[in-house]
């Protein structure tokens, strides 16, 4: 199965919105052809970035990100709410060190596909397994796999969802397939849902970790999905912590590496977060400075807390039509006191596993 962006599609999308950009006369309607159109060409720099081809263009992978993602969907968090976050990240100490065995298989973007569309036809309804084959499998040119970035994500151009992934060859690679599926599924429901950082990873680690459990169970790279799993909890743990140090010990005041090493030091962060290496503390430092934890954190624990309630998975997914509705049903959906003991369960059970 081939798979990957076209440039021809995009040059062709790109004439027809020129054409409607004529023909529109609407101020409103003709902003969107226009950002439409500005997206063609960002498109177009992601895939000549993927090729290796030289970039003939002011188009810079930085201007996408910050043109292309400068909306600010996040919500002011509680103090109660952090404090709750403090109170669970100190508790991860207190876990037994996770075991991450490394694992070598290689999986390829068609078998990758194919396994994550046989899960889909096995778990979910119908209809979530028709849209994953119109995007993954009839228009394979929806689909971008993309050795050189550690992004995967997806854009909507003129109605069409479009989806990269980071080509890995690997369980992080499958795995991300389904939690990209998971954000198209939404899209395609309710392009209009208010977010709060609760529900833009909500709707994707659902599938993901749906899709790890399948393949544990169905013996599908059992201890590569095992792994994988381990690590999500393990980014969890690492990041939220790191998050509590910067927050608690002014670590977004460092100015130097010497600065940085007195403060790991002073803290003792290489022994609390298990690192050798200097240089791997200061990555996870540079992560949780850019990382929309709340995002990440919230999604991660509601989604464990309701791993076998299809149905409210569904109901969140459509019914979200205003900010005040989306933020009761976060507190709804967090609020259950056994949130951390479905973690520590969950964690426990695939470390037994591995």
């Amino acid at each position: 199965m081939k798979t990957g962006w076209d440039y021809e599609y995009f040059a062709f999308k790109k004439r027809n919105l020129q054409e409607q950009l004529e023909k529109t006369e609407n101020i409103k309607q003709r902003k969107k052809i226009e950002e439409d159109i500005d997206l063609c060409d960002y498109l177009t720099t992601i895939l000549l970035f993927s090729t290796g081809e030289t970039i003939d263009s002011d188009i810079t992978m930085k201007q996408f990100v910050e043109e292309i993602y400068q909306q600010d969907f996040s919500y002011p968090i509680p103090v109660v709410e952090q404090e709750k976050i403090d109170e669970i990240t100190l508790s991860f100490l207190k876990l037994p060190k996770l075991k991450i065995e490394r694992a070598i298989t290689s999986i390829s973007a068609t078998d990758s596909i194919q396994i994550v569309g046989d899960f889909i036809k096995d778990q979910f309804h119908e209809k979530h397994y028709q849209l994953y084959k119109d995007i993954f499998m009839d228009h394979s040119h929806y689909v971008l796999f993309d050795p050189n970035t550690d992004l995967s994500n997806v854009v909507s151009l003129d109605g069409e969802m479009l989806v990269r992934i980071k080509k890995s060859n690997d369980m992080e690679m499958l795995s991300s397939i389904a939690h990209e599926m998971g954000h198209l599924y939404r899209m395609s429901n309710n392009s209009q849902m208010i977010f709060t950082n609760f529900y833009r990873e909500y709707e994707s680690f659902f599938y993901e970790f749906h899709l790890l459990l399948w393949l544990i169970q169905n013996h599908i790279y059992r201890k590569e999905a095992t792994n994988r799993f381990l690590q999500l909890f393990d980014i969890v743990e690492k990041v939220s912590y790191m998050r509590y140090c910067i927050q608690n010990y002014q670590l977004n005041q460092i100015a130097s590496s010497k600065q940085f090493t007195e403060k790991i030091n002073q803290f003792h962060l290489r022994r609390d977060l298990h690192f050798r290496k200097n240089q791997d503390l200061f990555d996870l430092y540079i992560t949780a400075l850019g990382m929309d934890f709340q995002t990440y954190f919230h999604s991660f624990m509601a989604v464990l807390n309701h791993m076998d309630d299809f149905d409210r998975y569904e109901q969140v997914i459509k019914g979200i039509k205003n900010r005040n509705e989306s933020t009761i049903q976060a507190k709804i959906l967090t609020k259950n006191k056994n949130s951390y003991q479905s973690y520590v369960e969950y964690r426990s059970m695939l470390q037994n596993l591995s």
